[in-house]
C-alpha cells in the first residue's frame, strides 16, 4: 500500500505541534519532559484570557455606539510551524432556552469544513460572528480544532470549553437609548424599567444572581433575566413567544436586540389588534362612538395604546363584551387587573413613568 509521507524536514516540526496540540488537554510529554504550550482564548477587547467566562460588554467599548459588544474572541496555538494549518469550528449551546440558541460556526449542523488559519494565527471568532446572522449568542461554548500537516489532518478534534455571558447596560444610557429609539410608543423606557428592573439595577437583559454567586429567581449572574412565573419572557422587555412572534436568539442576548424586538416587532403587533378591537366597535355604533381618551395617573393616554399596554400584558379581559363600552354619554374601558396585582397594567406602567 502506497503511503505519502512528509518531507523530512517538516517531521519533527510536526511531531512537536502535535504534542503542544494534545498539551491543551492538560497532557504532558513526560518521556521528554517538556512543557508544552495550551490553546488560548482571549478577548482582545480588555486582553483577558478566557479560562471560564466570556463577557457580553453593556456597550461597544471603543465607544463608537449605545449598543452591546459580543466578546472580541480570538483564538490561536502559538509556536506552530508557518506551513501547518489548524482547522477550526466553534459550538454553543444553551439548553435553558430548549435549543433555541443552539448553532455550529460555520454551518448548521457542524459537519462542514471548519475556518483555517497558518500556524500561529489567530482565528478572530468575533469577526466571523460578526458576518453570521446571529452576531449576539451566549451559553456553553466550545471551540472544537485539529491540525493539517502535509499529509493532512490530524484526524482528531479536540475541544476547549468556556462559557458566554452577559453584563447589563448602564441604566442611564439604556434609558436614553430607548427613549432615542421609542418614537410614538413614549412609555417604553417604562415598561422596561417595570418588566426588568430590580434592586441591583433598572434595566436588566441579564440576571444578577444572588450575593453568594447562585442563581437568582431570574436566573445565575449573566443568564438572560428571564421570569419563568410570567411565561416565556427574556430580557428588558420579557420578549415572549407567547405573542406569536418568536423571540430571537439576538433579542435574548442583545439588549439593543430585546429592545428593537420590542419597539419594531411585538409592540406593533399588539396595537394592530387594539386598532382592530377599536375599529370594529367603531364601525358597530357609527351614531355614538367618540374616540376614547383617558387620563392614568396624570399622564394622558388614547384608548388604543391602554388596549395595547393591556395585551402585551397578556391576552386578559378579550373576550370580555363590555371591556369597552358605552355608559350612555361617554365610552368607557372596563379593565382587568394586571396578574397578581390591584390594579391593571396600564396604571403600573403610568406608576414607573412617574417614578414610583
Amino acid at each position: 500500500m502506497a503511503v505519502m509521507l512528509q518531507p523530512t524536514f517538516l517531521r519533527p516540526r510536526y511531531a512537536l505541534a502535535m504534542r503542544r496540540y494534545r498539551a491543551h488537554t492538560g497532557e504532558l510529554d513526560r518521556s521528554r519532559g517538556e512543557n508544552l504550550l495550551p490553546v488560548e482564548i482571549k478577548d482582545v477587547s480588555n486582553n483577558q484570557v478566557i479560562t471560564d467566562t466570556a463577557w457580553i460588554k453593556g456597550h461597544k467599548t471603543d465607544g463608537s455606539s449605545e449598543e452591546p459588544e459580543w466578546p472580541k474572541l480570538e483564538a490561536r496555538i502559538s509556536g506552530l510551524p508557518a506551513n501547518m494549518q489548524v482547522e477550526w469550528k466553534l459550538e454553543n449551546r444553551y439548553p435553558r432556552r430548549n435549543g433555541r440558541d443552539d448553532l455550529n460556526i460555520p454551518g448548521v449542523d457542524g459537519a462542514e469544513p471548519g475556518i483555517f488559519t497558518t500556524g500561529s494565527e489567530a482565528w478572530k471568532i468575533w469577526e466571523t460572528v460578526q458576518n453570521t446572522s446571529t452576531p449576539y449568542f451566549g451559553g456553553d461554548v466550545k471551540v472544537k480544532f485539529q491540525l493539517h500537516g502535509g499529509s493532512g489532518g490530524s484526524g482528531t478534534w479536540n475541544e476547549v470549553s468556556f462559557k458566554v455571558r452577559g453584563e447589563n447596560p448602564d441604566d442611564a444610557r439604556c434609558k436614553a437609548h430607548i427613549i432615542a429609539n421609542q418614537g410614538s410608543i413614549w412609555y417604553a423606557w417604562a415598561i422596561a424599567k417595570h418588566e426588568s428592573g430590580d434592586s441591583k439595577g433598572d434595566y436588566n437583559q441579564f440576571a444578577n444572581g444572588l450575593d453568594n454567586g447562585g442563581a437568582g429567581a431570574h436566573g445565575a449572574k449573566g443568564e438572560p433575566f428571564y421570569a419563568p412565573s410570567e411565561g416565556d419572557g427574556w430580557g428588558l422587555f420579557q420578549r415572549d413567544s407567547a405573542s406569536g412572534i418568536p423571540v430571537t436568539t439576538k433579542e435574548t442576548w442583545s439588549w439593543d436586540g430585546n429592545t428593537r424586538g420590542f419597539i419594531n416587532d411585538e409592540y406593533p403587533e399588539q396595537l394592530r389588534i387594539a386598532n382592530n378591537y377599536v375599529d370594529s366597535i367603531k364601525r358597530n355604533n357609527p351614531t355614538t362612538f367618540v374616540e376614547p381618551q383617558f387620563t392614568i395617573k396624570g399622564q394622558a393616554i388614547s384608548g388604543r395604546h391602554v388596549l395595547a399596554l393591556t395585551w402585551y400584558n397578556g391576552p386578559q379581559g378579550r373576550s370580555n363584551s363590555r371591556l369597552m363600552h358605552f355608559n350612555g354619554s361617554t365610552w368607557s374601558l372596563d379593565l382587568p387587573n394586571a396578574p397578581e396585582k390591584s390594579q391593571p397594567y396600564v396604571h403600573e406602567i403610568m406608576d414607573t413613568y412617574n417614578g414610583h
